[in-house]
């Protein structure tokens, strides 16, 4: 197996794109190549989508004996993967349709069952009408056994179909993989490719991962469009990484945009410097996200040994935005102080019922914190009281002029 990273020289904006959380080794498609991976791998320059595209193609058309039968692409650093996998699927190059008879696109970067890959299989090499009555059985006793979706494996009497069809072809396959276990992809049929002229380009979607380096020089992170990320950064799964490296001690904004399937954005540990450093934090239309920061429970009990008022100082935040994010019940587990805080603006975040603490003193010096927000939520709003910092008039809240208190419709009855 090799390992494809793209090089760059300029910066993207990452757009309709996921990224990994394992660089290599710790996913795989078959035992035979459970194996760690080139330490370096293969590295070409490309500026965009198309030019990586350019640069994949010769690994692909190469099907000489020591050429390698799994690909696996990591993109830019981890980022933009799976939308460069999709460009060659949709679009392959005529040199790519003239060396394969069949190229398969395997999508489960959206991952719902071991069942559900074997059906886009099926769908890819146009066996579904024949094999609809066998899935629609196995569903049915399923379904009356109480087996969850997500829980449904693959048929096996359909594997042997698929074997029997794909041998006969010299194919290219073409996989995103979203869940986070291994996937043998010749339990679903997929023939030993070792011995044929086939080859598998992948990649594993996972959580959003980037080089270790960056970390500690990223100034400001922006993405949007991130249809199928559940987090920004998770904590590594890997014992052989050591979680102190990544903290991100110059981060000093946040803007997500358009990010759906966010469950949180980034966690944090003891070993926490981003609350530090962070000064701006824009979230905008990101329905799933539950809350912004999620905290290992050793780093709650340090901040309640350690703090007073048991609050996390965010000692440098100025500017928050949150709109439409209507799944959002609080940035972190803990209590929030942030006594440089600014500006507040919040749309749509009907489920959030409590406001960080800013200090009496904003009072005292005329420096209230101002807040753009509907009315109906701020009137909701929760209050610790002014001995933790945290009451209604350290804020000055405005609403739109074009406000209206709900009132309920009805109709007159006669």
């Amino acid at each position: 197996m090799t390992t494809l990273r793209a090089v760059m020289v300029v910066t993207v904006a990452l757009r309709d794109g996921t990224a990994l959380e394992y660089p290599c080794g710790e996913q795989g498609l078959s035992e035979w190549w459970r194996q760690p991976c080139e330490k370096g791998g293969e590295r070409f320059l490309a500026f965009d989508i198309e030019t990586a595209v350019q640069q994949i193609a010769p690994f692909l058309e190469d099907t000489s004996n020591d050429a390698p039968r799994f690909i696996y692409f990591e993109g830019w650093d981890g980022l933009g993967a799976s939308t460069v996998l999709r460009a060659i699927a949709e679009q392959p190059a005529h040199s790519l349709r003239e060396k394969f008879e069949k190229i398969i696109h395997i999508d489960c970067s959206i991952w719902k069952s071991r069942r559900a890959l074997q059906r886009v299989i099926i769908d890819e090499i146009k066996l579904t009408q024949q094999l609809a009555a066998d899935f629609d059985r196995q569903d049915e006793e399923e379904d009356f056994s109480g087996v969850d979706q997500g829980s449904r494996a693959e048929i096996r009497d359909i594997t042997g179909v698929i074997g029997r069809y794909l041998v006969q072809y010299r194919c290219l396959v073409i996989f995103h993989n979203g869940s986070s276990n291994t996937v043998d992809l010749a339990s679903f049929g997929v023939p030993m490719l070792e011995l044929l002229d086939t080859k598998v380009l992948w990649t594993f979607r996972g959580w959003l991962r980037l080089n270790r380096e960056i970390p500690e020089k990223m100034e400001i992170f922006w993405a949007a469009h991130l249809l199928m990320a559940r987090s920004i950064w998770s904590r590594p799964r890997n014992p052989r990484l050591d979680a102190s490296d990544l903290s991100f001690t110059q981060l000093r904004a946040i803007h997500l945009h358009f990010c759906p399937r966010l469950g949180y954005v980034l966690p944090m540990a003891s070993n926490n410097t981003l609350s530090k450093v962070l000064e701006t934090l824009h979230i905008h239309c990101c329905g799933d996200l539950r809350q912004v920061f999620h905290m290992e429970q050793e780093f709650l009990e340090k901040i309640e040994a350690l703090h007073e008022k048991c609050m996390l100082e965010f000692s440098n935040l100025k500017s928050l935005h949150l709109y439409e994010l209507q799944s959002l019940q609080q940035i972190c587990e803990a209590k929030m102080f942030a006594p440089k805080l600014e500006t507040i603006y919040i749309r749509g975040c009907w489920s959030l019922r409590h406001l960080l603490a800013t200090g009496s003193r904003c009072r005292e010096d005329g420096r209230l914190v101002a807040v753009d927000c509907e009315k109906d939520w701020w009137d909701k709003l929760e209050w610790d009281g002014m001995e933790s910092g945290h009451h209604a008039t350290l804020f000055e809240p405005s609403h739109s002029k074009y406000y209206k208190r709900r009132h309920l419709r009805g109709t007159v009855l006669r």
